[in-house]
């Protein structure tokens, strides 16, 4: 970026402090410690001058491995690199030392650096915009240029913005070593139901989830169960809802949180207002512990990639002024997501886009980001129904994008289309037990099948579902909990 910037008609010097930026250098090179106190403040990036920038990326490095960083190891550095003539000569690294200020102060003047970085960052991205507006690109629509610049600016609040590049493995291993001490710093985050947790580990941060499946199998409901599981521990949890209202949405996870096996409440009814007054009592008892949850849903409806990225951003960086992190994104579904437009006449290049921008999403936000999507209608032609990899609509590219690639399957809606017409005779009513028979054994099965995981097994799981209420559990509930259910209204 260029030192001068275009503003009011004419050119001003870009905003930076010379002496706030040799008064933290000259602390650091004075006193090593200096450099653990703006290790959080400060990255290379920050500092204006290139010469500035030299120094305090070999005195970190130097700092971080244990060896002492002064003018003179660091003037050794850099005449082995060949680069002393750029950071201004020995004597220079000399005199950073006398402007240096107190171990108290350092910090103080770090954030006048850090801040007039980001001041200088903010220019960048609106001079960015202002190019690309003012040339347009038949490639990039205006939605784009917003989306870019909005994207920066979210950075730039969350204190988020990186220097693009490589950074060393002692910096990516730092989040590693913290959750192998324990605490709040785990990597993944539990999905809540046990069986799931020991086949795929939780969700993880920056992690791209696709759940796929047929109507009917209950994609929905699972993707509002987990995000019900993850705000219930506390993780910041969003839903995208692209094709049902929220009121929906809502109904159906009271009706799992009142649910009594005895007494089950479905949805339907509720959407229809068919409820005794016993029933209206246990939902409102329900509703209690879901009104201070950290989830918040979306249900504007079609929605391009730009406009649920911009969503997300927002969201995000609500649950950081409360103190919270957004760890769970559910976007339901991916392939009603609107394209950009640039692929009208080529579905599988439109999709193919959606899903590299979810995958970058989740990327950005550092937090794991799980669409649900149709499958294509070859299942059902086929005798056995289990969904595989190649039933993924459209394109290949879901497929590689994902990072975990999940189906749910349910035997149930299929054996229901093979129950023996009515009849008389014992050949009929025999036919008509076993069909029964067979059905109560699997009418409460889904299947959560892992069909890829990028680093781990695949498999499946089945657990315990009672669909019409949105209820997805590892077991059945016992009759001891159905009991606590009738006396108290709401499951935990």
């Amino acid at each position: 970026m260029s030192a001068l910037t275009a503003i009011d008609g004419g050119y001003k010097e870009l905003p930076h402090n010379i002496e706030a930026e040799q008064s933290v250098l000259g602390a650091l090179l004075a006193n090593n410690d200096c450099g653990l106190r703006v290790a959080e403040i400060l990255e290379a990036g920050d500092f204006f001058e290139p010469a500035h920038q030299f120094v305090y990326r070999a005195a970190s490095r130097f700092v971080l491995e244990g060896r002492l960083a002064n003018a003179v190891t660091l003037a050794q550095f850099f005449i082995a690199e060949r680069t002393l003539t750029e950071v201004g000569g020995a004597q220079y690294l000399g005199r950073l030392i006398g402007a240096a200020v107190s171990i108290r102060n350092v910090e103080h003047y770090a954030r006048i650096v850090r801040d007039l970085s980001r001041r200088r960052a903010i220019i960048e991205a609106c001079e960015t915009a202002l190019s690309e507006a003012s040339t347009p690109d038949p490639e990039r629509d205006a939605e784009s240029v917003v989306d870019d610049l909005e994207g920066r600016l979210a950075e730039l609040r969350g204190g988020t913005v990186r220097t693009p590049g490589m950074r060393s493995i002692a910096t990516a291993l730092l989040p590693v070593i913290e959750a192998l001490g324990g605490g709040n710093k785990a990597l993944a985050i539990p999905t809540g139901l046990g069986r799931l947790d020991e086949l795929i580990g939780g969700w993880k941060r920056s992690k791209f989830v696709v759940l796929g499946g047929r109507p009917s199998m209950g994609k929905s409901a699972l993707a509002l169960e987990l995000a019900l599981r993850a705000a219930e521990k506390g993780h910041g949890a969003g839903y995208v809802s692209l094709e049902m209202p929220d009121e929906e949405l809502s109904a159906r996870a009271l009706c799992g949180l009142a649910y009594s096996r005895q007494q089950p409440i479905h949805y339907f009814r509720v959407e229809q207002d068919r409820l005794r007054p016993e029933e209206r009592e246990r939902l409102r008892q329900a509703a209690e512990p879901l009104k201070t949850l950290p989830l918040y849903i979306d249900d504007a409806g079609s929605s391009t990639l730009a406009q649920i990225r911009s969503r997300a951003r927002r969201l995000a960086a609500h649950f950081a002024e409360q103190g919270r992190r957004l760890e769970l994104l559910i976007v339901d579904h991916l392939t009603l997501i609107k394209d950009s437009g640039r692929w009208r006449e080529n579905k599988v290049a439109a999709v193919s886009e959606v899903s590299a921008g979810l995958k970058e999403l989740a990327k950005e936000l550092d937090c794991c980001v799980l669409a649900p999507t149709q499958l294509n209608r070859a299942v059902e032609a086929r005798d056995n129904k289990r969904p595989t990899l190649a039933d993924l609509r459209e394109t290949g590219a879901i497929e590689q994008d994902a990072d975990l690639v999940m189906f749910v399957y349910r035997e149930a809606y299929y054996h229901q289309r093979k129950k023996p017409s009515d009849g008389y005779g014992e050949a009929h009513r025999a036919a008509r037990e076993r069909w029964r028979a067979e059905h109560d054994g699997i009418a409460h099965d889904m299947e959560v099948i892992v069909a890829k995981q990028r680093g781990g097994p695949t498999g499946s799981v089945t657990l315990w579902t009672d669909i019409g209420c949105n209820v997805i559990r590892d077991d059945a509930p016992t009759f001891r909990e159905t009991l606590q259910d009738d006396s108290e209204g709401i499951i935990l």
